[in-house]
C-alpha cells in the first residue's frame, strides 16, 4: 500500500486527494529539488539574456494576454481564499476537545488527518503553479530579482519537507500564507486591469508578507523545543525536523531580500518597520 494510500484513507474530513496516483512520485525528494534548482537556474539564466518582451511590447499589451494575466491572478486569488477558509475550519474542528498542548503540537495527526494533510498537499502543488507567476515577468521583458526565484524555489522546497514529515506547524505556513496571497493576487488583479491602488496598499501588503515571515517562523522555530511535539516515528521526525531547520533558514534570508527591496522601492523607512515588495 502506497503513502498516498495510507494518507488518503485518514482523511475522513476532506474529499479525496485530488493527484492522489501522483502523490509518491511528487513527495519522493528528487521531484521538488530538481525542479526547485532546474527553476532558479532556468530564471538567473533567462534573466540575463531577457532585455526585452520575447515578441515585443505590443504583444504585452494584447487584451488575451491581460485576460490571461487576470485569470492566472484570479485563480490564485481564490484558490488562496479557499485554502485559508478551509484550514480555518479545519483547525477550530480539530481544537475541539482538546487541552492546548495536544491541538498545538497534534501529536496524534488529529488535525493533519483531519483537513490539514489535504489542504497542504493542495497548497504545495500550488508552488509549482506560482512559477507561472516568473514566467509572466519574463514575458514582459523584466528580469525576475533574485527575491522572486529565491522565494519560488524555497517555497516548493519548504512545503514539500511539511507534506513529507506531516510537521504539525504545517498550519501556520498554510494559513499565514493563503491569507496574505488572497490579498495579494487580488491586487494583482486590480493593477493588470488598469486599477492602481494607492502605494500606501502595497506598503502595507509588503508590512504584512514580512510580519507572516517573522511571527510564523519564531511559532513554528518553537515546536522542536516542547516536549510532545515532535513525531514518535523516528523516519518522520527526522524529516519534521529538517522541516524546520530549513525553513526556518529560508525564512532569514527571505525576509532580507524583502526588506532590502522594499528599501530600494520605496526608499527611507516604512513607518519603521520591515518593508517589501
Amino acid at each position: 500500500m502506497t503513502f498516498a494510500t495510507t494518507l488518503n484513507a485518514t482523511l475522513s474530513a476532506e474529499p479525496p486527494l485530488p493527484f492522489a496516483s501522483s502523490y509518491d512520485q511528487l513527495t519522493e525528494w528528487r521531484f521538488p529539488v530538481f525542479t526547485a534548482i532546474i527553476y532558479f537556474l532556468t530564471v538567473k539564466s533567462l534573466a540575463a539574456a531577457n532585455s526585452k518582451p520575447p515578441m515585443g511590447k505590443h504583444w504585452t499589451q494584447a487584451s488575451w494576454f491581460k485576460a490571461f494575466v487576470v485569470l492566472h491572478n484570479a485563480f490564485l486569488a481564490v484558490f488562496s481564499a479557499v485554502t485559508f477558509v478551509g484550514i480555518s475550519k479545519g483547525l477550530i474542528q480539530a481544537s475541539s476537545g482538546r487541552t492546548a498542548h495536544e491541538a498545538f503540537c497534534d501529536h496524534d495527526d488529529k488535525l493533519w488527518n483531519g483537513s490539514l494533510g489535504y489542504w497542504a498537499w493542495l497548497f504545495y502543488l500550488s508552488k509549482y503553479y506560482e512559477m507561472v507567476d516568473t514566467a509572466i515577468i519574463l514575458l514582459k521583458g523584466r528580469k525576475p530579482s533574485l527575491l522572486q526565484s529565491y522565494h519560488h524555489a524555497g517555497a516548493i522546497l519548504s512545503m514539500w519537507l511539511c507534506v513529507r514529515s506531516h510537521a504539525a506547524a504545517t498550519w501556520i505556513f498554510v494559513l499565514f500564507n493563503s491569507f496574505i496571497h488572497t490579498l495579494m493576487y487580488s491586487y494583482y488583479i486590480l493593477t493588470t486591469m488598469g486599477m492602481h491602488p494607492q502605494q500606501k496598499v502595497k506598503k502595507t501588503l509588503t508590512r504584512m508578507q514580512i510580519i507572516q515571515f517573522l511571527t510564523g517562523g519564531t511559532i513554528a522555530a518553537s515546536y522542536p523545543f516542547i516536549p510532545g511535539c515532535l513525531k514518535l516515528d523516528p523516519a518522520r521526525q527526522m524529516y519534521e525536523k529538517l522541516a524546520y531547520a530549513f525553513v526556518l533558514s529560508y525564512l532569514a534570508p527571505l525576509v532580507y531580500l524583502f526588506v532590502d527591496f522594499a528599501q530600494k522601492v520605496y526608499g527611507g523607512k516604512m513607518n519603521n518597520k520591515a518593508k517589501t515588495n
